[in-house]
């Protein structure tokens, strides 16, 4: 089903009230949260969330996407049998245990960015993952069902801090700065990305996504291509790129391959579907496994395609 914002955040909220006992130093949230999430049929807001997150045209905003994107990630949690968090992804040789420890370790490196949290030094990307296990090291030997509690109730609380302070408000995360909006979009990329780690991990079907997040995702990437080229050093100067998405989310985009400049005739167009070049932007598609037809300037192809993987962290 469709989960919007309000209605992620009524549900978690008032199952964490209702479920929460008091063990200093510890929070636990009810059992089978992630499903209860999912099978929420309605809410009421809550008056915390930042009058700019509601979208005028009534679409999915990237708050919105993010609240789904974990709201699934947590019903994924609940479902693992107990082996199964043994099993070893393709993040840095982690397990499944050791990826939802990551997971917990970039909330709280988030909330920190955002003054919910002391502030955790950490400017450059190859900080990424060995700052936030560090941050999580308290649940290394943490049982599955403590662990996947720890990690929701961390994401709860990000979603609650973004929601209150808006789409607008700046924030960095390790060498990137953006608003908040940026954030969540950059956020939601991970959180499906680990969602489908665990997936490969323990033999179950890749999440496809729906077209308002693919559409979300992908337009957010090729909109910030430049700058992404800009990161990786492979800006192209006065020379655009015509992006033709196919599947679901579809779109047709020209963009400038330098920062700061405008798109003109296309130099190159590449027709790629959406879903493989958000899994390529999240770097599980190899550059030379992307299915892509290409016309025009091909010198091109790989510059730009370095340049979409630049803000992938792990």
């Amino acid at each position: 089903m469709d989960l919007n914002l309000s209605e992620l955040l009524e549900v978690g909220f008032d199952a964490f009230e209702s479920g929460q006992r008091f063990v200093p130093g510890e929070r636990v949230a009810p059992n089978g949260l992630g499903v209860r999430v999912l099978e929420a049929a309605g809410s009421r807001p809550r008056p915390s969330v930042h009058a700019d997150w509601v979208d005028a045209d009534g679409g999915l905003t990237p708050l919105d996407a993010l609240a789904r994107t974990a709201a699934e990630l947590g019903h994924l949690l609940d479902t693992l049998e107990p082996a199964e968090w043994a099993c070893e992804t393709q993040v840095q040789g982690a397990t499944v245990h050791d990826l939802v420890v990551h997971l917990v370790g970039v909330e709280r490196y988030l909330l920190g960015q955002l003054d919910r949290r002391p502030p955790t030094e950490a400017a450059r990307r190859d900080d990424h993952y060995p700052v936030t296990r560090q941050l999580a090291s308290d649940l290394l030997g943490a049982d599955s069902r403590r662990l996947a509690r720890a990690w929701w109730l961390e994401v709860m609380d990000l979603i609650r801090a973004m929601g209150e302070l808006g789409p607008e408000h700046p924030v960095s995360y390790h060498h990137l700065a953006s608003g908040i909006r940026g954030l969540a979009v950059v956020r939601t990329f991970e959180v499906w990305t680990h969602e489908d780690d665990i997936r490969r991990a323990t033999g179950r079907a890749l999440s496809s996504l729906d077209e308002g997040r693919l559409s979300l995702m992908s337009s957010g990437l090729v909109r910030s291509l430049a700058l992404g080229m800009a990161l990786a050093g492979t800006m192209q100067q006065g020379r655009t790129a015509r992006f033709i998405l196919t599947g679901a989310g579809a779109a047709t985009f020209d963009v400038a391959l330098t920062h700061g400049e405008t798109a003109s005739q296309p130099d190159i167009t590449l027709t790629v579907d959406t879903l493989d070049l958000c899994r390529l932007a999240s770097n599980r598609i190899p550059i030379g496994q992307l299915a892509v037809d290409v016309e025009g300037d091909r010198s091109l192809l790989e510059p730009v395609l370095v340049g979409a993987t630049a803000f992938a962290l792990d």
